[in-house]
This record gives C-alpha cells, structure tokens and sequence, in this order.
C-alpha cells in the first residue's frame, strides 16, 4: 500500500482523474481506502451518481436468508455497485468471524470511525466488522463479503447499516445524482425513505422514481416527495393518501403521476410544465377545457403535452359531456393537411393524433386537441420562431 500511496505523488490532477474514469465502483471505494491522500482524490474528482437505487423489500421482516435491504450505486459510466444487506443475529457473526481458515485482516476505516472494513485478502472477500462498546466487549455491527460488484452485509441492524453505507458512499461520490430510484415506499419503511430524501446530494438530485403501489403513502413522504426542488423529472406512480393536499406550484418540467384523484383542479391549471402525464384524475370535461382556455388565453411557451389516463374506459357521453370543446374553435386533421403529422413522438413512443382538432393561438403557437377510450390529451407541435417539437 506504500508503494501505491506513493504512485499518487507521481501523477498530476489530470492522470489521477484519468485513471479513476477507467475503475469500477468496487475498484474505486477499494483505492479509497488505500490511504487518505487517495480517499481525498476520490472525493475530489466530484464522481457523478447515474442511479442511486434503494429496495427495502423484506426490511421490515428478520428471516435468516432474506435481503433485507439493497442498495445500489451507479457512477456515471460505470456498472452498479449493489450492497446486499441480510439480517444475521450476533451469535452467527461471530461464527463467520471463527473461521478455521484464520483469514488475515486489513484494517480500513471509513469516515464514521464505528465503521471498519477488513479484507480477506487471499479469497477476495471483504468483511466489515466490529465495533467496541463502553464495556470493551465486541458488538459485531456488520460483515460484508465482495464479489465483483456485489458487496453482501451481515448484520444483525441492516437500518444502521444501510445508513452508514449510503453516508460514505456520499462522501465518496460528491458529484450529482441524476436519479434517485425508491422501488419500495410503504409507510413501514418512512423512517428509512424520509431521511434518505433529506440528504443533501439525493435532495438536489436531477430525476427521482416512485413504483406503483396498493397500499397509500403516508401523507409525510408524500409531502417530501413534493418540496424536493430543481427536479428535471418525475415519476411518482405511488398511491397518494386519499386526503392528502398540496399548494405547492408544480414546475418539474416532466412529471408523471400515477394517482392524482387528490389534485385540485387549481393544482392542474396551475402547473408550469414541458410534460404532464396524469393516471386517473377527478377532472371532467369542465376542467379540460378551461385548461386547454388557459394555454389559449396565455402565454405559455413551455408546454408540449399534457394526457389524462384513466385504468378503466372512459364514458366520454354520460361523465364528460360536450364541454371539453365549448367556446373553442378548432379543426379537424385531414390526412392531405400538412401543418403537421399523424403521429406526435414523445420519448417512449409516438401519439396518434389523426382524430384530433387542431387549434391555434393568437401568437401562431399550434396544438392539437383528441381524446380515446382510455386517455385524453394535448400536444403542442410548435410556439413561433420555435421548430423543435421534443417531448419525453
């Protein structure tokens, strides 16, 4: 490790920066710990995260071979680094620590000094252990075995553990995170999802990911999930609480939510957004139309399509009448027209907009106006002087 520690003062920013591009996750956390000369290179490169994904399935639940808890780090450009955390009780520690190969440990220190590494340095594993308490007796915090870039902890607090994981982690890579991915999000895991969002690099992340789920939200993560500022993206398929509210002026540029019963149809008029997709709403065909009357009547230059999705087919004659129209005046497309195409391409597909009524603004901006069994919805193929027609 001296020889390596020294290596470091024989390259210059640029070299070291180089070599760190060309490492994986493991490699990198590894060359961290080398020494803190090289910790401090690492930190300082400000390394993106890609993806920080977090599955708590099962963390609630103590079972001798289930994963408590996943967390996985994606550097830009580089594969995931997933840690494994299972639950072991103390007295399986210390018979993993009583192995008759009688490994050779190495100590590393993470910042949080309760947080020492050891390395099997023979068989490639790695073992996080042990920290002592105020009595001088061991209380074995966590094991961790490596794998390629798999990293298992044994532990018998995986909550504790995952904490300290994604602190250091954080520490390590200090550039952005571009998307921050929660696969599990039932009230059970608040107190683990909550203070997560709270940090300050997940805070201002770029684009965060919500699963579908039957149980609803707590009002509190949902209340999180909505003031987490300069988002580009979001996609929140969550069940939100049937009396959950929310003032707060939607302006994420791309937003998809996957249960919006609960948004007022100020909330809707309200938003300042490039694209909306909204699942099963509570607006009619009033709300619509003074939606589509509120792009007519401005001068919004942002938006490019906002759909209404519903799981079930939509009674368009007894639930939604004729007012999605009234007081507009539009036209119908006709496939000899050339003011626009068929189709209206948006990230993951295209729109068929062939039954839809054109409309125009006062200042040239040109939309288009349909609705489906299933979806209603408004694209926007041009704002004047503007000929790029990009949606997600």
């Amino acid at each position: 490790m001296e020889e390596f520690t020294s290596l470091l003062d024989m390259l210059s920013p640029d070299m070291a920066a180089g070599l760190l591009k060309q490492m994986n996750p493991v490699d990198i956390i590894e060359l961290s710990n080398v020494s803190p000369q090289w910790e401090h290179v690492v930190k300082s490169n400000q390394i993106e995260i890609k993806e920080l994904h977090v599955n708590l399935e099962g963390m609630e639940y103590h079972w001798k071979e289930k994963t408590c808890a996943i967390l996985g780090i994606k550097p830009v450009q580089r594969s995931f680094v997933h840690f494994l955390f299972y639950y072991r009780k103390e007295e399986e520690l210390k018979k993993m620590l009583e192995d008759p190969e009688d490994p050779t440990f190495v100590e590393k220190v993470f910042d949080d000094e309760t947080f020492v590494w050891f390395l099997i340095s023979f068989t490639g594993i790695e073992i996080i252990e042990l920290k002592v308490d105020g009595l001088g007796g061991l209380l074995l915090e966590k094991i961790c075995q490596v794998r390629q870039t798999n990293i298992q902890v044994f532990t018998p607090n995986p909550k504790l553990a995952l904490f300290n994981v994604i602190d250091h982690m954080l520490r390590l890579f200090t550039g952005t995170i571009h998307m921050v991915n929660i696969a599990d999000c039932l009230p059970v895991y608040d107190d683990i999802i909550i203070p997560i969002l709270k940090k300050k690099q997940v805070n201002m992340c770029k684009k965060i990911m919500f699963p579908y789920s039957v149980e609803p939200v707590s009002n509190a993560l949902a209340s999180r999930v909505m003031a987490i500022p300069n988002l580009h993206a979001m996609e929140c398929l969550f069940k939100f609480p049937d009396d959950f509210r929310s003032n707060k002026k939607i302006t994420i540029p791309h937003v998809r939510i996957g249960s919006s019963a609960w948004m007022t149809r100020h909330c809707f008029l309200n938003m300042d957004c490039e694209n909306i997709v909204l699942t099963d709403s509570n607006f009619d065909g009033k709300d619509m139309n003074a939606f589509v009357k509120n792009w007519l009547e401005g001068d919004n230059r942002k938006l490019r399509r906002m759909q209404l999705t519903w799981c079930n087919p939509v009674d368009w004659k007894s639930k939604f009448q004729n007012h999605i129209m009234d007081g507009i005046k539009g036209n119908k497309w006709k496939p000899k027209d050339k003011t626009r195409s068929r189709y209206f391409k948006i990230r993951k597909g295209q729109i068929d907009c062939s039954s839809g009524i054109d409309i125009t603004r006062s200042d040239g901006a040109f939309a288009t106006i349909m609705r489906d069994n299933y979806s209603f919805s408004f694209v926007v193929w041009n704002y004047p002087e503007t000929t790029s027609s990009s949606s997600s």
